[in-house]
């Protein structure tokens, strides 16, 4: 028997050389979409940094407003917005108002108002027309200890007069024993 070498090769260098060219050109490929997405956050965080947004209010006191109140939220930005929402939400987490309103003079301005009589924490989130919160602002409506809102005339000593007028009138016509 003879036996003859036999040498083989498992890659030939054509091969390797070009998986190798498309492997750098991928690298490269993708270093280039990770930078191309870095300099759009940064611009993007630059672009939201100079950016100015602001909700007032002509509530003095946000803690403390008065049953009956016409509370106005202005916004105010510096941005190319066309309008804004305003949506108000009552103690229990209600939408009870969602008002769209267009920006209008310079700074651009946006205004809606509500009177309010409900007690507790109100807010008011105001968010462009792109949908972007501008900012959101918060008031307390403070029910005074002597009301009762199903009573806003008689008020708790009035209603607590009329209980105990009430209570005395049954206990003189009580038949004696």
């Amino acid at each position: 028997m003879f036996y003859i070498p036999v040498t083989a090769r498992l890659k030939s260098e054509k091969f390797s050389s070009t998986l190798k060219k498309r492997r750098d050109s991928m690298r490269k490929a993708i270093l280039i979409t990770i930078l191309v997405l870095s300099l759009a956050m940064v611009a993007g965080l630059i672009i939201a940094a100079n950016a100015t947004y602001n909700v007032t209010s002509n509530v003095a006191d946000p803690s403390n407003v008065a049953p009956g109140t016409n509370v106005i939220i202005t916004a105010q930005t510096n941005e190319n917005f066309l309008s804004a929402t305003f949506t108000w939400k009552n103690p229990a987490g209600n939408i009870i108002l969602e008002e769209t309103v267009p920006f209008t003079g310079t700074p651009k301005t946006a205004v809606s108002d509500m009177v309010v009589n409900d007690g507790g924490v109100w807010e008011v989130a105001v968010y462009s027309n792109n949908g972007q919160k501008i900012g959101v602002f918060e008031y307390t409506v403070r029910l005074g200890f002597n009301v009762i809102p199903e009573l806003p005339l008689i008020g708790t000593a009035g209603a607590s007069i009329a209980m105990i007028a009430g209570l005395a009138y049954k206990m003189k016509r009580k038949p004696p024993q």
